[in-house]
This record gives structure tokens, sequence and C-alpha cells, in this order.
């Protein structure tokens, strides 16, 4: 049996273009207690499939106050309401968009200052080597993980996520695992980057 071959590539990136977008009329940081009564609300609705009924949602959010942030998120990203999960961390939402259709998710975040950041990022665009040694592959990127939060002693927050990337397809063999984390200072700007990538051979036999 082929044994497992593990390569760690470290990259820090300091450029705030990483950006998405920025949510107009954000406010002050995310509010959870406004999200969670919500997120109550939509018991109300029957269930299609594995998401609340739409239509009912969309009136509840139009009769609720404390939906207001929800539909913002929603709106920048171009899903429903009922798909999105959002924790909170210092004041940044950590969204998670679920897609019934495949199983799979997408991570988001949301500054205090409403600037969005995702987490489908191609490793290769952080790291040289990994470019030259995957260069011609087709990469399919998905979500292994939710993502996990931390302020560090400087007070500057953490988000890391973990992503299987196949060759091709959802179902096609693994070419590795790349752990991305972004960093904020204590102000909720952003600071940088990094990539740790665990690199698989492609016989696993």
């Amino acid at each position: 049996m082929q044994k497992r071959v593990m390569a760690l590539f470290f990259l820090m990136v300091n450029f705030s273009s990483y950006a998405i977008t920025s949510i107009p009329f954000w406010g002050n940081g995310f509010n959870d207690n406004a999200y969670r009564h919500c997120k109550a609300y939509f018991t109300q609705c029957p269930v299609d499939g594995v998401f609340p009924n739409e239509k009912c949602v969309a009136n509840i959010i139009k009769q609720h106050s404390t939906c207001h942030q929800l539909q913002l998120i929603a709106k920048q990203m171009g899903v429903v309401p009922a798909s999105i999960d959002v924790a909170s961390h210092n004041h940044f939402a950590v969204v998670t968009v679920y897609y019934p259709a495949d199983g799979q998710s997408e991570g988001y975040l949301v500054t205090p200052r409403g600037v969005l950041y995702g987490s489908h990022v191609d490793i290769r665009k952080l790291n040289p080597d990994v470019a030259r040694q995957f260069k011609g592959r087709d990469f399919y990127i998905t979500n292994w993980s939710g993502w996990t939060a931390f302020t560090d002693r400087r007070h500057f927050d953490h988000f890391k996520i973990t992503q299987k990337i196949t060759d091709t397809c959802l179902a096609c063999e693994t070419i590795t695992f790349a752990t991305l984390e972004y960093i904020f200072d204590a102000k909720g700007d952003f600071v940088g980057r990094q990539a740790n990538i665990l690199a698989l051979p492609v016989n696993m036999e």
C-alpha cells in the first residue's frame, strides 16, 4: 500500500481586494439576537422539501424588522433566506448557505462593517508552488467543514474552514485538502488570509 505523503504550504496575503462586495445599510455589526428571533418565526411555515415555504418566509420577513439583516445577506448572495444559517462571533456574521440539490454548502463571512468574504478560493492563487504542481488540473472545490472561529491575544479574529478539492467533479478522485483562514484586526478590518494545504498522492491504492 502506498503511503500518504503530506506537504504543508503556508502563505499570508495582505490585500483587502479579496472582499467579494460590501452589503449596503448593514449597520453596526451582526445582531445575533435579532437573527434568532427572525428564524424562530420560520417554524410557522410549512416545509417544502428541506426548507420552509419560500412565500411564507417572504411574508414573515416583510412583517418583522428583526429579519432585515438576514434579508440583506440573502439578497447579496442571490439565495432564499431559509437556505442560510448564521452564527455570530464578535459582531461578525459567520454564514453557511446550503444547496440541497447536491448536499453541498458554501461559507461566507460578513465583517462588522458589512464587508463580505467567501470560502470558495482556488489554492493555486495563493501559492505558486501549488500552482505549478497542479497546473492544468480542473479543481472542483467543496467545503469539508464549517467555519471555526477564535480570537487571539491581540484581539484579532481568525476564521478557518476546510475544503476538499477533487478532480473535475464532486465524486471524482481527491486531489488535496486545504485549510483556508481569514484574519481580521480588533476593529474588524481585513488583515490577511492564509492557506495550509495537505497534499495527497494521486493514487491511494
